[in-house]
């Protein structure tokens, strides 16, 4: 006769990371109990607020741990929640509030500065769109695709992270990527750029006197200097004056 198996519905624990962009692809570790390695193992993500829901056939690791790329948002649209479910058979889901949280797209405008020094250290306030906190935080930059530097949060629209220092062997400036991720996981991908270049080295000036009223013409001589920089400037024990790049 035909037979049928009664089996333990699963039961999901934990999901890394918690947030992903609506337009989806989040490589997303679920934790849990009473996973299958069956053909009809699926994992659903429900939209809370359009009861929309989309099927996705994970990755079986063990009983305990599944891996999925999360869809796009069921409803299409970023800034709300999805409850993400397991079945062993295609029918019987969890139930056990795992929330997942759509984004709305994350965005990079712009950086300041635009160059730095090979040596790093460099507060670089970026600027750009739906920048949002999370607890612990993963906010952070990546520059050039490689160094990963966590990031302060100051508005929606600003974070500042700390340059790293160059990563190449070869010198002299070079143009990298400045990429934001909000999750951890997953970075924008905006062509934004910021130049590192060799750092500016003092030898000399000359006069190296003047008198306490100021206004002396000084001429500095050192390495680094491009007749092409603008907002150059001079600071003389804390006092900042505009200096312009002869040769």
């Amino acid at each position: 006769g035909l037979v049928f198996t009664y089996q333990v519905v699963p039961t999901m624990i934990g999901l890394a990371p918690k947030t992903a962009p609506a337009s989806g692809g989040t490589e997303l570790d679920v934790s849990g109990a009473g996973f299958q390695d069956s053909a009809a193992l699926v994992v659903r993500f429900l939209d809370l607020g359009s009861g929309q829901s989309i099927s996705v056939t994970p990755a079986f690791v063990s009983p305990t741990a599944l891996f999925v790329v999360a869809p796009p948002s069921p409803s299409g649209l970023g800034g709300g929640f999805v409850a993400v479910e397991v079945s062993n058979n295609g029918q019987d889901f969890s139930a056990d509030e795992v929330l997942l949280f759509y984004d709305e797209a994350v965005g990079v405008d712009s950086v300041f500065p635009t160059t730095i020094p090979e040596t790093g250290g460099t507060i670089l306030t970026v600027s750009g769109t739906n920048f949002v906190q999370s607890f612990p935080s993963v906010l952070a930059c990546r520059i050039g695709g490689e160094k990963v530097t966590a990031a302060t949060w100051i508005s929606s629209t600003r974070l500042q992270c700390y340059a790293p220092p160059m990563v190449t062997d070869a010198p002299g400036a070079r143009n990298v990527s400045v990429e934001v991720t909000i999750n951890g996981v997953d970075y924008t991908s905006d062509s934004v750029t910021v130049e590192y270049r060799p750092a500016i080295s003092l030898l000399s000036l000359e006069p190296s006197t003047g008198p306490r009223r100021g206004s002396t013409a000084v001429t500095i001589t050192g390495t680094g200097f491009r007749a092409t920089d603008t907002g150059l400037v001079c600071r003389f024990a804390g006092t900042k004056v505009a200096a312009a790049v002869l040769s």
